[in-house]
């Protein structure tokens, strides 16, 4: 990242903590996969990996916000970054491990479109009234 400022821990190394599963997904910028502490293997997380050679230094920058607001958040309808890793060539964001899909791929699977905005009024609703 050239003189910018660290995004995630330097001086730990994601394997030295965790394990990697199998893909649950993929972006524009990064793959999703499922890990697991080796300390508590039975616990699972999402580790979203973000090569950085992708990005430009906007990109990067709006990363940086990205991280802070996931680790900032107290809300039990959004997902919680529970460490963040980087090293030259990639960042590793720990997510709580959400099953399902998002919100979105919720609204895909509703055929009625009218009960798919209640639902969707409904969920953000929730989200805003904490």
């Amino acid at each position: 990242m050239g003189n910018q400022p660290a995004i995630g821990n330097v001086s730990a190394r994601f394997n030295d903590y965790y394990v990697t599963g199998d893909r649950i997904g993929s972006g524009t910028f990064a793959v999703v996969k499922r890990c697991y502490r080796k300390s508590d293997p039975k616990q699972a997380f999402a580790v979203k990996i973000i090569d950085k050679k992708n990005l430009t230094p906007r990109e990067l920058v709006g990363l940086k916000y990205e991280i802070k607001i996931l680790q900032a958040m107290e809300h039990p309808l959004v997902i919680k970054a529970v460490d963040v890793f980087e090293d030259r060539r990639k960042v590793k964001i720990v997510l709580e491990l959400c099953e399902g899909g998002d919100l979105f791929d919720q609204m895909l699977k509703v055929k009625d479109k009218r009960l798919a905005k209640k639902k969707q009024h409904k969920s953000y609703a929730k989200l805003l009234a904490r």
